[in-house]
């Protein structure tokens, strides 16, 4: 019998803040981009703060000292993402479903009648042990399943809970809304809704025929996946990815040159880690930037002359690309990098009079990829010896 374990940080952003500000456990505590929510912890639910709410609605709270505000650290959450799912590798075969969330074949408990639960409570203290993350893990006959029982598991705060045949699995499900089942989503829900489908366990009483028919395939398969029929396999190894992209948003407006300079060489080295864990090189680097005012956004891409992942080039460009881009007077809010056109380093052809070779190119990136891997994302950062820019005018110094 096939089973599956889904492992799900709780509140990760939130967590993740803890772990290096401790102060905070037990406080209400939200991360923000600047602009709205985009975690929260359970502190913060007298409150009603949903996710997504903007952050001017919580003003009065935050200058009362009712609720505590974390900026966002995605180098942080990205680096405590990479060692939870390091972790939980030593336990199982393992997917990885997002930065937080990760599903296993746990498919050895099926044969054992209760000991789910002791390896769910030891995938637990280890994590929680090892990083300080605390996660619910849910364990079912297929991943929809799983994701129920996870979802199940943080509402009774159990942490570890499983949803097997039987009448507690057909409870559970008759209390579950259809559109927290995964696939369901949004768009599906109120269309499902409006044929009498509220549940989860109406949706798997269903006609499949009808369903499929109406709503489509991906419907039937949440159908079917809710039956213990398995529609999605384990996926261990991910298929490369189409395109490195990075975008953040500022808290304060950046109005200067320099500042954009330095924030968009953070997010080229960030795209280009993530080229070479692939193995891949980008062709091509579009830049976007977007300002204070609501206009839409500013891009422009490069074309690069060989395919590269090498992060002082890819920064070269970048920097020259946003210098483009920048007016005076102007503040901006948001930027981004996306690099595109992805070839495979193994096929790539070297430029034969190249002032450095792509040999000590890849020995430095890879010194610097084993030195922020070993001791955190961002230990060692690309810099500039003075801020000057000594092509463009308006660096040059004035005689007076």
């Amino acid at each position: 019998m096939t089973l599956f374990a889904i492992v799900d940080g709780n509140h990760f952003y939130v967590s993740c803040e803890r772990v290096f500000q401790p102060q905070l456990e037990g406080l209400p505590v939200v991360v923000s981009n600047g602009f709205c929510v985009l975690s929260k912890s359970p502190e913060t639910k007298p409150y009603d703060i949903a996710i997504g709410t903007p952050m001017f609605k919580l003003e009065s709270l935050v200058k009362r000292g009712k609720i505590q505000v974390c900026p966002t650290n995605f180098r942080l959450y990205g680096d405590l993402s990479r060692r939870m799912m390091q972790v939980l590798a030593d336990f199982a075969p393992l997917e990885v479903a997002s930065i937080d969330e990760a599903f296993l074949d746990v498919s050895f408990l099926a044969d054992g009648d209760g000991r789910w639960v002791d390896w769910g409570q030891s995938v637990q203290q280890r994590v929680r042990q090892w990083l300080g993350l605390p996660v619910a893990v849910g364990i079912g006959p297929t991943k929809t399943l799983a994701k129920v029982a996870n979802r199940w598991a943080k509402r009774f705060g159990q942490g570890v809970m499983q949803m097997m045949h039987g009448p507690s699995q057909e409870a559970l499900l008759a209390e579950f809304p259809v559109s927290d089942v995964w696939g369901v989503g949004r768009r599906l829900a109120p269309k499902l809704a409006a044929a009498g489908i509220h549940t989860a366990l109406a949706l798997r009483d269903a006609d499949e025929d009808l369903i499929r028919g109406r709503f489509g395939g991906r419907a039937a398969q949440a159908l079917r996946e809710l039956r213990g029929i398995v529609c999605f396999p384990l996926v261990s190894v991910a298929p490369p990815p189409q395109q490195a992209s990075v975008f953040r948003t500022f808290a304060e407006p950046l109005v200067s040159l320099a500042d954009l300079q330095r924030a968009i060489a953070d997010y080229v080295a960030l795209g280009a880690e993530r080229l070479r864990k692939h193995h891949l090189a980008a062709t091509e680097l579009t830049v976007s930037v977007r300002s204070h005012r609501l206009v839409p956004a500013q891009a422009t891409t490069r074309y690069l002359p060989l395919p590269t992942n090498y992060t002082p080039e890819l920064i070269s460009h970048a920097t020259e690309a946003i210098t483009t881009l920048f007016r005076h007077g102007e503040s901006y809010k948001k930027i981004g990098v996306v690099l595109t056109g992805l070839r495979s380093c193994r096929l790539q052809q070297g430029e034969l009079f190249a002032p450095v070779s792509s040999e000590r190119q890849s020995q430095l990136m890879a010194a610097y990829d084993g030195i922020n891997q070993k001791f955190g994302s961002g230990a060692v950062r690309f810099g500039r010896m003075t801020p000057q820019t000594p092509n463009l005018w308006l660096s040059l110094p004035t005689v007076r």
